[in-house]
């Protein structure tokens, strides 16, 4: 690089862009590296990761102060939130409560249980539209692991069964769920995305 090019903003950019770059690779393998973007007057940099079987991304301006600390940060809390509410690990908090909410109160995180009381006011709200508890529906049209197919008009009517928020009692006291039915189950593939881009917000402006 050209020492004259130190006068030049876009250029001086590219050329710490590539630094950081090459600092990424090597301190954060997990994370796409941060890389400018040129929109007109503003130099960007970007900053990407794939969790929820998308892609998230955090665009800050380039001279913001320790930018690639906080990026990281927030897509570090999208992994924990994935870890957290996916269903398709028998390790995460979700799947715990499908196993056992059922047979038993389960007290729950702060943020899962404040997202389940959000869910239930959504449900309230669109008349039942909208309905987290459609696990069962999920895997009798083949959504959940597949193959997609068309259920029969009895596993349909069984599946109806378990579903609806009525059945999820929500302790606000005792943070705590219990499912009133067996083989309810929740999915939070409608709202994990959504809550997951709060969350970051929030953490990012703090």
């Amino acid at each position: 690089m050209n020492r004259r090019d130190f006068l030049r903003p876009r250029r001086l950019a590219s050329a710490a862009g590539q630094i950081l770059n090459l600092v990424d690779e090597l301190t954060q393998p997990e994370t796409e590296a941060a890389r400018p973007a040129d929109t007109g007057d503003a130099i960007l940099l970007r900053f990407s990761r794939r969790a929820m079987a998308t892609t998230f991304e955090i665009v800050v301006p380039f001279d913001t102060p320790r930018a690639s600390e906080a990026a990281n940060a927030a897509l570090d809390e999208i992994d924990r939130l994935e870890a957290q509410l996916t269903v398709y690990r028998d390790s995460s908090e979700v799947s715990r409560l499908n196993q056992l909410a059922p047979y038993t109160s389960l007290v729950v995180e702060d943020g899962l249980f404040d997202l389940l009381e959000t869910s239930a006011r959504l449900h309230g709200a669109s008349e039942g539209a909208f309905d987290i508890t459609a696990g069962a529906l999920i895997k009798a049209w083949g959504f959940f692991r597949g193959p997609r197919r068309v259920p029969s008009e009895e596993e349909r009517a069984q599946a109806l069964e378990c579903v609806g928020m009525q059945h999820v009692v929500l302790d606000r006291g005792g943070r705590s769920v219990r499912y009133l039915k067996p083989g309810l189950e929740i999915n939070l593939g409608s709202i994990g995305k959504g809550y997951a881009l709060d969350r970051v917000a929030a953490l990012l402006r703090g």
